[in-house]
Parts: structure tokens; C-alpha cells; sequence
């Protein structure tokens, strides 16, 4: 793992590669979006973003095919350089971050090692599923209350709006791909 802070500096060959995977025009599009503010500062995607908060931004590749990267990986390649598979973790733990001073890479285990060393994994009520334990983010309560808003014709969005809850959670819930055997 890359102590944070740290800096690397791209090799020729990178900026090569580089040249042809983002253009300049989409470079400029990219940073338009987001807020670059003090260098020690959060700089958070103001676009789209996934549904655990990250930022997301579409690239057009060759036959109009378009793929969506998460906006956190392209602000490091675009000023560390390539990620080689690793995982691009937050200092911050702020998942729009887009400040390459915030950003270091690791691996899938280090960047879980350091969610846990930092308190943030998910903490909710045990309960298994395929044989295996597993923790719920949302309580019982909350599971109920949406199939019960959604039974009352509230709209999905207004449910997500109300409980907080993402609205793809929200979607999983109802046609339980999620909780499916909670009554």
C-alpha cells in the first residue's frame, strides 16, 4: 500500500497510454465536475454518482460503447498514473473525493483492513443467508416500513427520499432480492 500522501510520478509510457484512453477534451470535462478546492480539502464529484456514493462518469470507447469509472479512479490516474488492478482507497473515507492527495492504492484486503481499523464497516442485525452469516445495514423496522409505504402506492423515489435508504435498496427490498424471506 502507497503511504498517504505519497507521491509517484508517471512514466513516459503511462502518459503514452494515457493520451489514448482520455482525451483532452474529456480531461477537461472530467475536472469541470469537480469542486477542487484547498489542497488538503475534500474535492467531491458534483455528477453522477453510484448508488454507495461514489462518483461515476461515462466514457465513450470505440463503436459508441459507453463505460461508466468511478470518478475517484480517474482523478488518480490522471494525476499518479495507472492503477495496476489495485483498488483506489480514500484517506478521507469520503467515496466522492476526487483530491489525488487523498487517494493511495491497495489491495482489496488493505483497503477492507483499513474500513475496519477505522470503524466504518457495516454494523446491523445478524442474519444468514445461503448458510452464511451475514450483518444487515438496515434493521427489520426499516424493511417493514418500506414494503408498507410501497403497498400504500408511495413511489419508490419517496420512499428512498423519506427512510434514507438508496433507492436501488429500496428496489431490492420490494421485489426481495434482498430480505426476500422477511416477512
Amino acid at each position: 500500500m502507497n503511504p498517504p500522501g505519497s507521491v509517484t510520478y508517471p512514466s513516459l509510457f503511462f502518459l503514452a497510454m494515457r493520451s489514448s484512453m482520455y482525451t483532452n477534451k474529456f480531461i477537461q470535462r472530467f475536472w469541470s465536475k469537480v469542486d477542487q478546492k484547498g489542497v488538503n480539502d475534500c474535492w467531491p464529484w458534483n455528477a453522477g454518482i453510484t448508488s454507495r456514493d461514489y462518483g461515476q462518469i461515462h466514457v465513450r470507447r470505440e463503436a459508441g460503447k459507453v463505460i461508466n469509472h468511478k470518478a475517484h479512479r480517474v482523478a488518480y490516474t490522471l494525476k499518479k498514473g495507472p492503477t495496476n488492478d489495485l483498488e483506489v482507497c480514500h484517506t478521507c473515507d469520503n467515496p466522492p473525493c476526487c483530491n489525488p492527495a487523498h487517494l493511495f492504492l491497495g489491495t482489496h484486503k488493505e483497503n477492507m483492513d483499513d474500513r475496519d481499523k477505522k470503524g466504518r464497516q457495516v454494523v446491523g442485525q445478524m442474519y444468514h443467508s445461503n448458510g452464511k452469516a451475514k450483518c444487515a445495514k438496515y434493521s427489520e423496522e426499516t424493511v417493514k416500513e418500506i414494503r408498507r409505504l410501497y403497498q400504500e402506492k408511495t413511489p419508490k423515489r419517496e420512499i428512498s427520499r423519506r427512510l434514507g435508504v438508496p433507492q436501488t435498496t429500496v428496489r431490492h427490498i420490494i421485489a426481495r432480492r434482498t430480505w426476500g424471506k422477511f416477512e
